[in-house]
């Protein structure tokens, strides 16, 4: 089971200490997974050693990988699951490119993010800040195998925030100023 957090490297904002905290969760329940953790830039190292050593103190070196990739459909085709911890974010590319592709994708309730996710299958919520709830969803997930891509909702996804929908939605709001 390979779960993918596909964003920049930034703790605080993105989660990355919520997801090694729910991963510690699964690896008690004796879930077999590896966390699949793109965006670390040389930038980041100083950082990445603080990471680093909170993999070592919840036992997870071999069950987390840290890859940066100049491709990133690479990464989605990788994955079975893409998860999104974020507190707080403006848009959300990262969960927008995995429910186009119909991936079962685990994000945080947040506003941005059920702005643009509700009412699709494939999208699983939990509780914003909580490690316990991002592990039981996870959990979940795994054990109903409900891992395959949804290619309906990867479609119904494309099609209601397709670029030229939101432009005309954006005109007609234009016009009415």
């Amino acid at each position: 089971m390979i779960i993918l957090l596909p964003s920049r490297f930034n703790i605080k904002q993105k989660g990355h200490d919520i997801a090694l905290e729910a991963c510690h969760l699964l690896k008690q329940k004796k879930i077999a997974f590896r966390l699949l953790i793109t965006g670390i830039k040389p930038q980041d190292y100083e950082l990445s050693a603080v990471f680093l050593e909170n993999i070592r103190h919840y036992d997870l070196q071999n069950e987390i990988m840290l890859s940066t990739y100049s491709n990133m459909q690479e990464a989605y085709a990788a994955c079975d699951i893409v998860i999104s911890p974020e507190r707080y974010c403006s848009y959300g590319l990262s969960i927008s490119e995995s429910l186009s592709l119909g991936i079962p994708t685990v994000i945080n309730e947040i506003p941005t993010y059920s702005e643009i996710t509700k009412g699709f299958p494939h999208v699983h919520y939990f509780t914003n800040n909580d490690p316990q709830a991002l592990a039981n969803t996870l959990f979940n997930i795994i054990e109903k195998q409900n891992i395959e891509r949804d290619r309906k909702g990867a479609i119904d996804f494309r099609s209601k925030n397709d670029i030229r929908e939101c432009a005309k939605q954006f005109s007609a709001i234009y016009i009415t100023l």
